[in-house]
């Protein structure tokens, strides 16, 4: 009869052990932590709208979708990745091939210099050019035709 007690006491330990792992499976996936990732993408219906801000259905359902893979323990970068590798680069905004991000982010850059220079270029044009002004010494050139038109001008006043 000493041992009954004893093995009601073990029993009890085996299975609250076998418990404790339903109760480290429930850690819940906060909003803040769908918010983390969504802030990174966006929308795929609605125009330059980031995911963690549109209320579209779709979008609810990419946070749903979101929070059960935070759930399944992958991180934040595996999840944007996922959604990359299934959606295309739109997703993120910005491409992720590094050629094209570099020619979307440097190219921009490129057309400004280009255009400071030409500027800078034409201006410094202007201002080695000299400048042409009228002198009241130079008589004006006359040719054949405005000498003739002044003399029939002249005679038909004249008269």
């Amino acid at each position: 009869m000493k041992h009954v007690p004893f093995r009601h006491f073990l029993l009890l330990i085996i299975l609250v052990s076998m418990a404790l792992p339903a109760f480290a499976q429930t850690s819940t996936v906060t909003d803040d932590e769908v918010r983390d990732v969504a802030e990174h993408m966006y929308c795929p219906i609605c125009e330059n709208e980031p995911l963690d801000d549109c209320r579209n259905v779709t979008c609810m359902q990419w946070k749903a979708e979101i929070r059960r893979m935070l759930g399944e323990g992958m991180s934040q970068q595996a999840i944007v990745d996922d959604f990359v590798a299934r959606y295309g680069d739109q997703v993120v905004g910005v491409p992720v091939n590094p050629f094209l991000r570099a020619l979307s982010l440097g190219l921009p850059i490129l057309i400004l210099l280009a255009a400071f220079f030409i500027g800078w270029r034409t201006f410094s044009r202007w201002r080695a050019a000299p400048m042409e002004s009228a002198s009241a010494d130079a008589a004006p050139v006359i040719s054949e035709d405005d000498a003739l038109y002044r003399d029939m001008l002249e005679r038909d006043l004249g008269s």
